[in-house]
């Protein structure tokens, strides 16, 4: 797809702009690129089709309506624009292209985004499982997909200590790893919000 022509013809990018696309690297599935015009810092991200059983599913409904819940909150990239799935494309998003390097250090920081994103109040995303046994049924489903004597090993460390259910769910990025988190001027944000969920 040619991201600067569909963003032309929905209207986000004037026709006669100069404007540039650079594909971006790290993802795993989804075609990311870096959109620069005047005035103009994008993420624009074309989901592939989804994947067979993994822990990180494509739900490019739920990622737009996650960067929605957050706007203005300092915890994920500023939501510019959705386009759903049609006949002639696939899903597109667009959001604030993130300033920054991969974070580090400074736990605090990590700590306070995860506050102000675990104090957002909202239903009708997937849920996942909030106790050990759910938990558990989860990765043994995902290790029996898997035929190799990694997968074998890792069951032979399953735990056996069941933990009750957590008190209440909260928003969910389901992926928050070093790779995601991005420091600024103001501090962390978390990019790439796939997946969210209700955990």
């Amino acid at each position: 797809m040619d991201v600067i022509e569909f963003l032309r013809a929905k209207g986000l990018l004037d026709a006669d702009a100069e404007a540039s696309a650079k594909p971006l690297t790290g993802g795993y599935w989804n075609a990311v690129s870096r959109v620069r015009a005047d005035g103009v810092d994008w993420v624009c991200k074309v989901f592939a089709e989804e994947p067979p059983l993994t822990m990180f599913p494509i739900l490019p409904d739920d990622e737009a309506r996650a960067l929605q819940v957050l706007r203005g909150l300092r915890v994920a990239p500023e939501f510019v624009d959705y386009f759903p799935a049609a006949d002639d494309h696939a899903s597109v998003l667009v959001y604030e292209w993130v300033e920054g390097a991969q974070w580090e250090h400074g736990t605090a920081q990590v700590a306070e985004v995860f506050r102000r994103q675990h104090a957002v109040e909202v239903a009708g995303f997937r849920e996942v499982p909030i106790e050990s046994e759910g938990m558990l049924a989860y990765g043994d489903r995902m290790a029996a997909s898997v035929d190799t004597e990694e997968a074998t090993a890792l069951l032979a460390l399953r735990p056996t200590r069941a933990v009750g259910p957590c008190a209440h769910r909260v928003l969910l990025h389901t992926d928050a790893g070093t790779g995601n988190f991005i420091v600024g001027d103001d501090g962390p944000r978390l990019i790439d919000w796939q997946c969210p969920a209700l955990g």
